[in-house]
C-alpha cells in the first residue's frame, strides 16, 4: 500500500472513532479536507491533545539545541498534564548541560515498550489458587479453578499496545540518526504517529506531521513558536531559560552569520519572560577546566591546514588524554570554535584514539555536506556535522585515509 494511503488513514483516524465510522453524517473525504486545512500549528495541537503518553527523542550524536528543545517540550507538555518520556540512544550528559532543569530525566535507551499479556477465559469459573514460579529461566504460572479445570485453549498470550501513542523527534534528519532507539524497534515507529521537528534542510520529512523550517536558527526557536502560539502562559522563567539555552548553543551565542531579526526578537522576549542569559553563557563558555585547555593546546599544536581547500585537521593520541587528565568529552566545542573563528578553515576534521585503540572522529563544515564527505566511513549526523568510527586502525593511517578521501571528494 502506498504512502498516500497511510497518510489519508492517519488524517482520518484523527477525526473519527472507528466505532462511529458508519454513523458519521459527514463523508470521509470531507473530514480529510477539514484536517488538511488546519495549519501545522493546529495539527500539532490536535495530536498533542489526543495523545496520552508522548515519546520525545533526538539523534544519538545530539546537539545542545536538541537536548534543550526536548527538555523544554517535556516541561510544556507536563504543564498540559501530558505524560512524556525523553529517550536518546546511549545518552551521556556533557558537563556544560548539567544546569538544565530535569536533565537527569533523559533515558539512554528505550525500555518497556509494551507488556506481554496472558489472557485466561474465566467464563463459568472462579479462580481458587494463583501463583507462579521461576526456575531455569522459565516462569510457570499456576491457576486452579474452584470447579472443573482450565484447558489450554482457555489461555491466549499476546502483546499489549505500545505505551507511547505519539513520537516527537527533534533535530533528527532521518530515523536512522536515532540509533538503537529506532533500529531496535522499527515496527513501533511504523505503527505510531511521528511529529518530526527540525530546522535542517536535508531532513527527509519522514513524519506524518513534519515541522521542518530551514529558516529558523534552531529547533529551540521552532519549539518557542509552537508554545507561544498555543499557550504562552505556561512559559515561566525556567522554561524560557531552557529554550534560550538551545538557541544560544546552536548559534554559538548568536555569532553565526545570517541570523534573522526574528531570532533576536525571540531572544529579547525570552529574556523578558525571565530567561537567565548570564547563567547560560557562564555554563556554556566560562567553565573550561585546566585539563581541557591543556588538551586543546596539544590539539592546536598538531593542527594541519590545506589552504587551497580550506581544510584543517588534527589528531589526538590516547596519550594526550592521559598526560592532560582530560577525556574525549573535553574536545567538545573545539571544532565549532575553529570553524567560527578561523577564516582559513571551512572544513575541520578531528580524530582521537581511545584506550582500546579505536579511532573516532568528527567533521564540521560551513558549506559542504559533512555526511556526504564521510559516507565511505559510515558518517552519521547532519550537513554541518558528522561523526564516524574507524575500528582497528592506527591513528596516523586513519588520519591519512580520511583526509585523502575528503580531498578527492572536494576536488572531484
Amino acid at each position: 500500500m502506498s504512502f498516500v494511503f497511510f497518510s489519508l488513514l492517519f488524517y482520518f483516524t484523527l477525526l473519527c472513532d472507528f466505532g462511529q465510522l458508519f454513523d458519521t453524517e459527514r463523508s470521509l473525504d470531507y473530514d480529510i479536507l477539514i484536517y488538511m486545512a488546519l495549519t501545522s500549528d493546529q495539527q500539532f495541537k490536535e495530536l498533542i491533545t489526543k495523545a496520552e503518553h508522548v515519546l520525545i527523542t533526538f539523534r544519538k550524536n545530539y546537539t545542545g539545541d536538541a537536548l534543550a528543545s526536548a527538555l523544554a517540550l517535556a516541561r510544556f507538555l507536563s504543564g498540559l498534564n501530558k505524560k512524556c518520556t525523553i529517550v536518546a540512544d546511549d545518552f551521556k550528559m556533557a558537563p556544560e548541560f548539567s544546569f538544565l532543569p530535569n536533565i537527569y530525566s533523559v533515558a539512554n535507551s528505550l525500555e518497556h515498550l509494551r507488556h506481554f499479556l496472558i489472557e485466561v477465559n474465566l467464563a463459568g469459573k472462579k479462580v481458587s489458587e494463583f501463583f507462579y514460579d521461576v526456575n531455569n529461566d522459565k516462569m510457570m504460572i499456576y491457576l486452579l479453578p474452584e470447579k472443573g479445570e482450565f484447558k489450554p485453549e482457555d489461555a491466549v498470550a499476546r502483546h499489549t499496545g505500545y505505551r507511547f501513542d505519539l513520537i516527537i523527534t527533534l533535530d533528527a534528519p532521518d530515523l536512522e540518526s536515532l540509533g538503537k532507539v529506532y533500529s531496535q524497534e522499527p515496527d513501533f515507529f511504523f505503527q505510531t504517529t511521528i511529529v518530526n521537528i527540525d530546522h535542517n534542510l536535508n531532513n527527509e520529512n519522514y513524519g506524518q506531521l513534519n515541522l521542518v523550517d530551514p529558516n529558523k536558527s534552531s529547533v529551540a526557536e521552532i519549539i518557542y513558536d509552537l508554545i507561544n502560539n498555543w499557550q504562552r502562559s505556561l512559559v515561566d522563567a525556567e522554561l524560557a531559560t531552557i529554550i534560550l539555552a538551545g538557541m544560544i548553543h546552536k548559534t554559538q551565542s548568536f555569532r553565526l552569520p545570517n541570523l534573522a531579526p526574528k531570532t533576536l526578537a525571540i531572544t529579547s522576549d525570552l529574556i523578558d519572560l525571565g530567561a537567565d542569559r548570564e547563567k547560560i553563557v557562564a555554563n556554556f563558555y566560562c567553565t573550561k577546566k585546566i585539563a581541557t585547555l591543556k588538551l586543546w593546546g596539544r590539539v592546536l599544536a598538531r593542527l594541519q591546514l590545506d589552504q587551497s581547500l580550506k581544510l584543517a585537521w588534527a589528531s589526538v593520541p590516547y596519550t594526550d588524554f592521559v598526560k592532560t587528565g582530560a577525556s574525549p568529552e573535553d574536545l567538545n566545542g573545539l571544532a565549532e570554535e575553529m570553524i567560527l573563528n578561523t577564516p582559513q578553515t571551512e572544513i575541520f576534521v578531528l580524530l582521537y584514539e581511545t584506550a582500546v585503540g579505536n579511532i573516532f572522529g568528527s567533521l564540521h563544515t560551513k558549506h559542504h555536506d559533512a555526511k556526504w564527505l564521510l559516507n565511505n566511513f559510515g558518517g552519521e549526523g547532519t550537513k554541518e556535522k558528522a561523526v564516524f568510527e574507524l575500528p582497528d586502525k592506527i591513528l596516523t593511517e586513519a588520519e591519512m585515509k580520511v583526509v585523502n578521501e575528503i580531498r578527492k571528494k572536494i576536488v572531484g
